[in-house]
């Protein structure tokens, strides 16, 4: 009787500690750096690497059950592989005719990934630089545009709900807009490509929708120059615009910020990984240093 007594036990601390967040695994970030892939914890403990290759890979997209990371490959493919590295396989390798594959993002329920792309074409100094939105089955079945011939994509983030998709769009220097009247900044479109329409400010990159759906954080260079980008918020509605942290030109600015999965706190590329309090910006540490290229919680 006593050593079943024990084993029900047993099974209900496992059952509590799968359900319950304060017993759960704290949630890992993923980020690359010399071109492969690595996880820690937010506390700066436990760095693991991913990856290991002479291929630059980038982009690393966590799936929401946090076993798989999709990430983005040298020769335009992307690929996913368990979190600890193993059962690597590509999933779409995208057409040559497209130069580059430039963002990645898992849709919340984990059954779609969302990637966007880009195709220049044209003489230097009158290349045309255009982007392009696309997703697929998280199998890698049925890839499609569901965007195109829009400004350079400088990031992509699914809603809560996955019905729409938050986008970044910016005009490269030394090339030629790609449609005058296209929207510039933050913009918000439904997942089958209907209904773009950009939220405001022309200065805004790198877009991540906080986990309650309140509010979009990105990178804006307005009060700054372009390579020193403060963190904002606004709402997906266009409203309430604001700074959530404010950075000197000095500092060397941020960029890429991502919601933890609790939207508690906020990440973003500076000196390295910086972390801070989403509500109010305030900093908490520096997780990793040194050069990052890309990340996500």
């Amino acid at each position: 009787m006593r050593r079943s007594r024990s084993i029900g036990i047993l099974v209900v601390l496992a059952v509590l500690g799968a359900a319950s967040p304060g017993l759960a695994v704290t949630p890992r970030i993923a980020f690359s750096r010399g071109g492969d892939l690595f996880t820690i914890v937010p506390d700066g403990s436990g760095l693991r690497r991913i990856t290991d290759g002479a291929a630059r890979e980038h982009s690393p997209a966590w799936s929401p059950d946090r076993q798989r990371i999709a990430f983005i490959s040298w020769d335009r493919a992307i690929v996913v592989v368990d979190a600890d590295g193993g059962g690597r396989r590509t999933l779409f390798r995208v057409p040559s005719r497209y130069d580059s594959v430039d963002s990645l993002a898992w849709s919340p329920d984990g059954r779609r990934i969302a990637f966007s792309t880009t195709r220049t074409s044209g003489p230097r100094l009158e290349t045309r630089d255009c982007g392009q939105i696309w997703w697929m089955w998280a199998d890698g079945r049925n890839p499609h545009r569901i965007v195109w011939h829009e400004p350079h994509i400088t990031g992509i983030s699914w809603s809560p709900s996955g019905r729409r998709v938050a986008v970044g769009f910016e005009h490269q220097n030394m090339t030629v807009a790609c449609g005058d009247d296209r929207p510039l900044g933050i913009a918000v479109v439904r997942s089958d490509g209907t209904r773009l329409h950009a939220l405001g400010p022309t200065s805004a990159t790198d877009p991540d929708w906080s986990p309650d759906g309140r509010w979009i954080a990105y990178r804006d260079w307005r009060r700054t120059c372009h390579i020193c980008g403060e963190l904002w918020v606004i709402r997906p509605d266009g409203s309430r615009n604001r700074v959530l942290v404010p950075v000197q030109a000095a500092e060397g600015g941020l960029r890429s910020p991502r919601y933890s999965p609790a939207g508690r706190r906020i990440t973003a590329l500076g000196r390295g990984i910086e972390l801070f309090r989403a509500a109010d910006g305030g900093r908490l540490r520096t997780v990793v240093r040194g050069d990052v290229t890309s990340l996500d919680w």
